[in-house]
């Protein structure tokens, strides 16, 4: 079973089933804190390379350390929300997910391909991608507004206030991409809240596998 479920709205119980991975947030956290130190210490990692062997492989392994990082967070949230609140069976494929991926990849090279923010299209793909998450699954994920949001106003002062303009792209992708990952935290620990809220905890040990579609 699905834990112990604690709202009796079966439209609120069906959205958590089926965007049960999603609303993961503790391990979207470690992601995003992951992802940051990655793209922050870049540029001090390549010093490593002119130091001599040792630094050189000094960095390559402080440089894959962080996705070693994501996959064993990974395993162990697997774990973590299985043992707290038991499997769903997802069946139906995540085009959002490779829409998201897609569109932040069109993003990443556009931003990387131009020298300033005008404004930078990784940041409106972000606000574009938790927008979407808000008319996707409205009334119940609109905290995602406070990332559409963020994002929305980054871009505009960036573009559009010279105080705030960002010159060169490599500081335009590591200043976008850190907005946009800070400004899912919120809403992140949010979807995990809305997961306790629906589901509560496991009442037994054994839990049974649900599949979403079935909800």
């Amino acid at each position: 079973m699905i834990g112990h479920i604690v709202t009796a709205d079966p439209s609120l119980v069906r959205l958590v089933t089926r965007r049960f991975a999603e609303l993961q947030g503790l391990r979207h956290a470690v992601v995003v804190v992951t992802v940051l130190a990655l793209v922050w210490s870049q540029p001090y990692l390549k010093l490593l390379r002119y130091a001599g062997p040792g630094p050189a492989i000094l960095g390559l392994l402080l440089s894959v350390l962080p996705c070693a990082v994501v996959l064993a967070a990974r395993h162990w949230f697997n774990q973590h929300y299985r043992r707290r609140f038991g499997r769903v069976d997802v069946t139906e494929t995540n085009l959002d997910a490779l829409a998201s991926l897609a569109l932040f990849g069109v993003a990443l090279w556009i931003d990387a391909a131009r020298a300033t923010a005008r404004p930078s299209a990784v940041l409106v793909a972000g606000a574009l991608t938790a927008l979407h998450v808000v008319m996707r699954d409205w009334p119940w994920r609109t905290h995602h507004l406070f990332a559409a949001v963020s994002c929305s106003l980054a871009a505009w002062l960036t573009a559009a206030v010279p105080t705030f303009a960002i010159s060169g792209s490599q500081d335009v992708l590591r200043i976008a991409l850190t907005i946009v990952l800070l400004s899912s935290l919120v809403p992140a620990w949010l979807d995990h809240r809305l997961l306790v809220r629906t589901l509560g905890r496991p009442p037994g040990t054994n839990q049974e596998t649900v599949r979403a579609d079935a909800v």
